[in-house]
């Protein structure tokens, strides 16, 4: 269970060290779906 847990925490991490929060990208993703 820890395993997929560190998995799934893995591109968040990578995400955050580029700067760029997840929240800004569920943002992003929400005004692209509006279009």
């Amino acid at each position: 269970m820890s395993e997929s847990a560190s998995q799934s925490s893995t591109p968040q991490s990578g995400v955050m060290q580029q700067g760029f929060p997840p929240e800004a990208a569920e943002t992003l993703l929400a005004l692209v779906r509006q279009g």
